[in-house]
This record gives C-alpha cells, structure tokens and sequence, in this order.
C-alpha cells in the first residue's frame, strides 16, 4: 500500500515534469518571439508552441478526449523534440534495443528516439504488426538508418515472447554488443515475459514514462526510465542458488556464480560486501575440501581468510557463524601442527581427511569415499607406528624401520614379507610391522582388526572407477568399513588422549543457512 509520503513524492515528481517540459516551451516561444522582430508573422510553429505554454499553464487542463487529440496532433513535433526535452541521462546508450509492441505507434517510435540502439527488435503479435511497420518506416527513424528486426509473437504466451528474447541475447553476446529491453508497449503478459527475461539475464530494462493525466500521457513529458532488477536489489535468489550450491559442496560452481552475478549486474547497499565476503569464504572451503589448507612457507592461510570475512555476512543464521567459528579453531590446528615435510601424519589431518570422507558420504558418492577411506587408514598406520616408535620423520623406508625394530627386539621378525629395504612404507607392510612388533598392544590389536576388515572390501575398492575397473560401491558395503574405521580412531585419539568427535565437530563444514528471505 502506497503511503502518502509516497503519494507527495510522485507528485512532485510530476509537478517538476510538467514544469520542466513548460519551461522548456517557454524559451522556445520566447527565442522564436526575438528572431521573429525581423522575420515577420507567426509561423504555424510559432502558433502551436505558444499553444502548449498555454495548456501546460492551465491548471484545468483538457477531458481525456482533448488530450488524445492534442496528443495525436503534436506527435511529429514531439518526435523532432523529445530527445531535447528529456534527454536520456540514466541509462547509458545500448547497441540493441528489444521493444514490445502494442497497437500504438508513438510511444515505441519515442522509446526508439531516445535510446538511441543503431539495431531495434520489435517484438509484435498478428494485432500489431501493423503498428510495428508503422516503426519500421517512420520518417524520423528511416533517416537515423536504424536497422530493425520484426519478430512475431503470441499475445498471451510469454513463453514464445521468453524465447525469442533469449535468442537475441544470446547472438548480442556472440557479437559482443550490449542491449537494452523496453517492454513499455503490448498486453500485460507481453511485459511479463520481457521482464523476466531482462531479470533472469541482468539486461538492463526500461520504461518510457511521463505524466499522466486521465490515463493519457502528455506530450513531451516522456523519458526512459531505468527499472531496478529486484534480484540486483535483493540478491535473493541469487544468494539461495549459491547457498544451495555450497551445502551441496559445490564450492567451485558456487564461486563462479558470484564472479558471475559481480560481471553481469550492479549489486547495490549491503549486499556488495556480503556477496565477496561470501566469495572469500567459499574459497576457503573449496580449498580445504581439496586438502589444500597449509604451506610451509605461508602458514595460516585459511583461517585468515575465513576469520576476516565470516562476520561480514551479517544474513547467516546463528548456527552457521557458530560453525565457522569452530573451522577456525581447527584450521589453526592443522595449520600450525605442519611437519616441515611433505607427508603429513598429524592427529588433525587424520581428523580432517575423516570428515572429507564423510562429505562424500552425505553426498553419496560411495566409491570415492571408499577410496579416500583406504588412504586414511595408510594414514592412520604410519601415524600409529611413528608414535609408537616415538619418531617424527614419516619417511621411512621398510629397511629404516625394520632396523629400528631390530634394535628395539632382536627377535623381530617379518617372517615371509618380501619387500625391498628401500620401498617406502605400504599399508600391508606398516599393519605386519605394528602387528609383530608390538604385540599384545590394545590399540594396535584393534588396528589389526580393523585392517583385516579392510582388506575383505579392498577389492570392491579395486574393482570400482577408483581403482581399476567399473564396479560400484554399495551404500551398505560402505557404511560398514566406515563405521568399523571410526571405532578404531576413537579408541586411538583416546590412547592419545584427544577426544575424537570433539575434534570432527570443530572439522565440520557448515551448512549456509541465513535469516530472513535467504531461508
């Protein structure tokens, strides 16, 4: 509901309108009245201008019908003189232009004045083509050598109108020209089509608008006005495809959406920032979902660019900004728990590597999760083993640490295992090493069980598109052996006095979920 604050700003508006376009009348009757001294009588001209001082003075001003004649009467004057009038200063100047036709010719003839496009697409049913020829072949456009395009539509389809005007812009972009939308002329549904197109492509539109009185616009009030795109204004839609995007872990398509939004429309108040603060943060997770979340030389990445930029997005629903709190607290761990080599066997990438499995859980993708499941355990066995030979150094060979386990045991014994001293350490032969070398041991008895486990399924593994053939993995077949990993890590982190799940939850990525419209 308009409010009558409102109500006096559009009066206003209106009343500077028409007062300009009187002012405008008035000097043009007034520079006419002092050449006309030494030229003589009244032109015909002269007479009609000082005809419309008159009316735009009268504050009574003609019944509808007089107005529609004035307005018929005065067009090809208005035609040589709108542009100087109401010149068009809000929307820059476009290539192409794509106008809806209706049944009269002057208010497209107008739109075309103004904007000004050196090619015009006249969008127009059965019922108008004639008025869109009458465009076409008007003397002050056939002079401009404006090039037209006529595209015939259905009146109460918006659907066939959607089309036709995707097409165009499309072939604007291949040309690389820019292009404006007008959806002034034609049926309510012809508009509807126009501007969803405009909306949805973030092509700029406008309006022919003008004073009105009795439903009629008067004469020489007119100029384009720019329409705000409510997705620039709001980003509502914007922000859930790109919230959805992101709880699906689709960071890169979430990424390239913003960079895209940011290329293609002007966002306007606070929604600039939060859109790049978002931009920052979806960068932070689609690096750290890749396992790239620490250097040895620039250490602190991530949780600096995540730190900086997560209370900036002052849309997100409290649980969110909990959850990114916590990430930080982790990735500072990770991030300062670097090794200086390039294996790293850390308590917290075993953590982490865990919970991207369980990402590609949630997002069924069972074979790779499997996959990545396999790694985690060589991950877990090396670290186990370092920390039961009280070592740092995670290159080892099978020679080094049989050396070491023969010093610490000089009855330690392989047995059977025929592996080169050189080779570095397999899974296989890190579970033969911990298994007879520190036999009895709880945490590593149960690490023998589980690998055992492991092994039965290490061909389902094998045989699927991550290993080395096309089998799928079974949602069943999965869960099984991630379940039977995590009992063995909380049984490990608690031998190593770290509670694990503690740990998951500060590793968790969280779901974008915001207030208000972005729900």
């Amino acid at each position: 509901m308009v409010n009558s604050r409102e109500k006096n700003l559009v009066s206003m508006k209106n009343t500077e309108l028409v007062q300009k376009t009187l002012n405008y009348f008035e000097k043009k009757r007034d520079d006419r009245k002092r050449n006309r001294e030494d030229q003589g009588k009244k032109t015909e001209e002269d007479l009609i201008i000082e005809d419309l001082v008159t009316f735009f003075k009268t504050e009574n001003r003609k019944e509808r019908t007089e107005l529609i004649k004035l307005s018929n009467k005065y067009q090809e004057m208005e035609r040589r003189m709108i542009c100087n009038i109401n010149p068009q200063e809000e929307q820059k100047h476009a290539d192409w232009a794509i106008l809806t036709v209706g049944n009269r010719e002057q208010p497209i003839i107008l739109s075309v004045l103004l904007l000004r496009a050196r090619k015009v697409f006249l969008l127009h049913t059965s019922g108008s083509k004639n008025t869109a020829e009458l465009v076409e072949n008007c003397p002050d456009l056939v002079r401009r050598k404006i090039d037209f395009e006529l595209h015939e539509i259905d009146e109460v389809d918006p659907t066939k109108l959607y089309q036709e005007t995707r097409e165009i812009i499309k072939q604007a972009k291949i040309e690389g020209k820019t292009i404006v939308i007008d959806p002034t002329g034609g049926r309510k549904s012809m508009s509807a089509g126009a501007s969803a197109v405009a909306f949805f492509y973030r092509i700029p539109m406008v309006y022919l608008h003008g004073y009105e009185k009795q439903s009629i616009i008067m004469p020489f009030t007119e100029y384009m006005k720019v329409i705000p795109n409510p997705y620039d204004l709001f980003g509502d839609f914007d922000m859930k495809l790109i919230l959805s995007m992101a709880n699906n872990y689709s960071y890169s398509a979430a990424i390239e959406s913003i960079e895209t939004i940011h290329r293609t429309k002007d966002i306007i108040g606070q929604t600039v920032q939060e859109f790049t603060a978002l931009k920052y943060i979806l960068e932070v997770y689609e690096l750290w979902d890749r396992f790239k979340h620490s250097d040895s030389k620039n250490q602190n990445i991530l949780s600096r660019q995540l730190e900086i930029n997560y209370r900036k997005i002052g849309s997100l629903s409290k649980d969110t900004v909990n959850q990114m709190e916590k990430n930080i607290q982790f990735l500072k761990k990770i991030e300062t728990a670097w090794l200086g080599s390039s294996v790293m066997y850390d308590e917290f990438r075993i953590v982490d590597l865990y919970t991207m499995i369980e990402r590609r859980k949630e997002s069924k993708k069972f074979e790779e999760a499997l996959a990545l499941l396999y790694r985690l355990f060589e991950m877990v066995a090396t670290h186990l083993l370092l920390k039961k030979m009280s070592l740092k150094d995670p290159n080892l060979t099978v020679g080094e640490v049989k050396e070491f386990m023969v010093n610490r045991d000089p009855n330690f014994n392989l047995g059977d295992l025929i592996t080169k001293p050189g080779d570095k350490l397999s899974l296989f032969v890190l579970n033969a090493i911990l298994v007879k070398g520190f036999y009895g041991d709880t945490v590593v008895s149960k690490f023998g069980e589980t690998y055992e486990y492991l092994e039965t399924i290490k061909e389902k593994r094998n045989s699927s598109y991550f290993g080395h053939g096309t089998d799928s993995v079974t949602k069943e077949e999965f869960i099984e052996a991630f379940n039977s990993v995590h009992r063995f890590l909380i049984l490990m982190f608690k031998d190593i006095k770290l509670d694990f799940d503690e740990l998951t939850t500060l590793a968790k990525f969280p779901k974008f979920r915001s207030l208000d419209t972005w729900n």
